[in-house]
């Protein structure tokens, strides 16, 4: 494995003449300045910034056949060939600069390893496992410890423990904290409940053991369950549903009058709830992956953590509530493909009605999603949930895209009887 780290982040991509000034500051005096570059600071920054490195890793991928895996300014190579990875690393950097991209040479790891620190974690390839280097594992029971040395804490202190815990997984109960703290003010005392004092307890005793995982621990432990591809135009719809097993099947239909004169969104929101309505009874729980090529839709779905009330969808989706971390970007594979052709055919409806059993409701939308040892639809690419992560596969190449992965719970709603749902990636 190899690291490249870029230099300057953000700075590196540029902003638009007319868009500069809406990136700008006013000093006390007047003076306004701004970034010719794109800022940090910015919300939206991480996102575009994003964008662009997974489109150069792609490039990294497809050219040099190695596996590329990018989160923001670090990038990771892996091959099974020691010497070849060496050997491709001056061209990696050339390539890199043709790009307009600027390494941080002093920082990369160009030198093949077997053991490498990757996004604060340690990846061990002989071991198979991942751990948390020893220094990042003392700084944070240290964070721990200065907490719990007394019975208040500043509101400044304690979004400082939260932001350094919230670099695991594990501490979303309290990452969810830090929003009714930016109404205090820095220096305000908080006392610590005994449920908080109890939690962080047991993470100094954690990280004390600096414990491993193997990376089989870090995937799904189940295959990619039911798969449906949806699709919408302006004179119908319909879907695709991949059930292992089985024959894959086919549904479309018309709108009612009353969804036929809404938006776009509101179509393809109906087009999912319409395929998930006519999956099969089954007497046992299943998971199911939607894929749509609306970012709406995404969105009310995936509400990046929050909870919300989805719109009402002829009745069927009125109510429904649903966590989620973010919303997935779309690329359209060969997959999506079928389920696309079918709204331009408008055709009588062939779905069935709800049944009284269970069924599996919309864990996650977005493309990309797939269990890496499981069962995918033809054409999709394996995505990340914190970056791109991309191979030289050229099956795949049509529909290699970024993705995110949700840890979702449907709650169902009084009109449909669906599960709760696990997201598989």
């Amino acid at each position: 494995m190899a690291k490249i780290d870029l230099s300057d982040g953000y700075h590196q991509l540029g902003v638009k003449p007319q868009d500069a000034p809406l990136l700008g500051v006013v000093l006390p005096n007047g003076q306004a300045y701004h970034y010719t570059g794109l800022s940090f600071g910015w919300t939206a920054a991480p996102y575009f910034f994003q964008l662009v490195m997974v489109q150069a890793a792609r490039i990294l991928a497809l050219r040099f056949k190695v596996k590329v895996s990018v989160y923001l300014d670090d990038f990771l190579l892996a091959h099974a060939d020691q010497a070849y990875l060496r050997s491709i690393g001056p061209e990696v950097l050339r390539t890199l600069q043709l790009l307009g991209i600027i390494v941080n040479v002093r920082k990369s790891e160009l030198e093949p390893v077997q053991l490498i620190q990757y996004l604060g974690v340690l990846l061990d390839k002989r071991s198979m496992t991942i751990s948390l280097p020893k220094d990042k594992a003392e700084k944070y029971r240290n964070t721990i410890r200065a907490a719990l040395s007394s019975n208040k804490i500043t509101a400044q202190d304690w979004a400082s423990v939260i932001g350094r815990l919230g670099f695991f997984a594990y501490t979303s109960r309290l990452v969810h904290k830090l929003r009714r703290l930016q109404a205090l003010r820095p220096s305000s005392e908080l006392v610590l409940q005994p449920a908080d004092r109890a939690e962080l307890e047991q993470w100094e005793a954690l990280l004390l053991s600096c414990p491993t995982r193997p990376f089989a621990d870090l995937f799904p432990s189940c295959d990619l369950d039911l798969c449906v591809t949806s699709d919408a135009s302006d004179e119908g719809w319909g879907a695709v549903i991949f059930n292992p097993g089985t024959s894959d099947s086919s549904i479309q239909g018309t709108f009612p009058a009353n969804i036929a004169t809404e938006s776009i969104n509101v179509r393809e929101l109906y087009a999912v709830v319409r395929a998930v309505e006519s999956l099969p009874s089954f007497k046992e729980r299943r998971v199911l992956t939607v894929f749509t090529d609306n970012s709406t839709a995404q969105a009310w779905v995936n509400r990046q953590g929050l909870y919300a009330r989805a719109p009402s969808c002829d009745g069927s989706c009125a109510g429904a509530s649903h966590s989620a971390r973010k919303p997935q970007p779309y690329h359209q594979g060969r997959v999506h493909a079928g389920s696309s052709q079918h709204p331009r055919r408008p055709a009588v409806s062939q779905h069935r009605g709800a049944s009284d059993t269970d069924r599996a409701a919309p864990s996650s939308v977005g493309a990309g999603q797939h269990h890496l040892g499981g069962r995918r639809p033809e054409g999709l690419a394996r995505s990340s949930s914190s970056g791109g992560e991309y191979s030289s596969d050229e099956s795949s190449d049509e529909s290699m895209s970024q993705g995110y992965s949700s840890d979702s719970t449907y709650v169902p709603s009084e009109d449909l009887d669906l599960v709760d749902i696990v997201t598989l990636c």
